[in-house]
């Protein structure tokens, strides 16, 4: 009878040896969420993440007895990489952007006339857009350029607000120095002022500078040098680089990319949105810019 005692008290010393040496449920139960993520790819996100927190809310202990640990941290490297990828190739392509370049337009031909003469620019020009576009390559080299074809009928909209700014401009500043001399006359008007000359401005303007009045105008607002007409205008390429929520630019191929200057940036199917940015930015623009994908 004593040796029964005996067994029985040994076997319930084993079994209960044998149930410390037992995984917790919640040890079981993360082990299996680590054990269903499989293969690795960017619809993998979810179950890494669940497997994660799984593991994270085990106790210190707990956390050791997880033997699939490895398995775990080998599919969230994976993950991150497919991650990227998949954010790299989001960004492949050519994207849009357009820019209201009025209040500059505004300011730049305000600037080459006397204010005295009280003309100002914006009751000229009601619009102009600048229609921009960046294409990110695979090699990894972007190409910015100001699409010239899609902004052909405002910038024919902005040549002929300038030239008529600047026949204005011309027409009353005359008319002002006339008044100085004394001259009597109807100034406000182009007919008023070759009236009160004697000669058409034409006229004047042959004598003077070998040019009509509006040859002359002509060449105040497209310069000396031939309009080339083209498509585009290239503004810069450089090289770039992708990471989670930060887009680095360099401005050109033989600059490095800095790890400092980026610009902060979401891609939603065909729209990028860029809300900020670290550093220089490479484009002049106000935040956020808005692209959309042409290409």
């Amino acid at each position: 009878m004593k040796r029964k005692w005996l067994v029985w008290i040994l076997l319930a010393a084993m079994v209960l040896s044998l149930a410390g040496c037992g995984k917790s449920k919640e040890v079981k139960a993360a082990e299996e969420l680590i054990a269903a993520i499989g293969e690795v790819s960017v619809e993998s996100e979810e179950a890494v993440k669940a497997a994660e927190a799984a593991y994270q809310a085990l106790s210190e202990e707990n956390k050791k007895a997880v033997e699939n640990y490895e398995v775990l941290t080998a599919a969230r490297t994976a993950l991150d990489e497919a991650l990227l990828e998949a954010l790299r190739q989001s960004v492949l392509g050519t994207w849009q952007m357009e820019k209201d370049l009025k209040a500059d337009m505004v300011r730049t031909f305000n600037q080459q006339l006397d204010s005295s003469l009280g003309f100002d620019f914006a009751d000229y020009l009601d619009s102009y857009t600048g229609v921009y576009k960046i294409e990110f390559k695979d090699d990894q080299t972007h190409r910015v350029v100001m699409d010239l074809k899609a902004m052909k009928a405002d910038t024919d909209k902005l040549e002929a607000a300038a030239k008529q700014f600047f026949s204005d401009a011309l027409i009353k500043s005359t008319g002002d120095n006339m008044k100085a001399q004394g001259i009597e006359g109807d100034f406000s008007t182009r007919e008023g002022l070759e009236a009160a000359m004697g000669v058409t401005l034409d006229e004047a303007y042959q004598q003077v500078y070998g040019m009509t009045f509006d040859a002359f105008v002509d060449l105040l607002v497209n310069g000396t040098e031939p309009q080339e007409d083209k498509d585009e205008e290239e503004l810069m390429t450089g090289k770039y680089l992708v990471q989670p929520g930060k887009l680095h630019m360099s401005t050109s191929a033989d600059e490095e990319i800095m790890e400092a200057v980026f610009a902060e940036f979401t891609v939603d199917g065909d729209t990028m949105t860029w809300t900020g940015h670290s550093g220089t930015s490479p484009l002049d623009m106000e935040y956020p810019i808005v692209f959309h994908r042409v290409g």
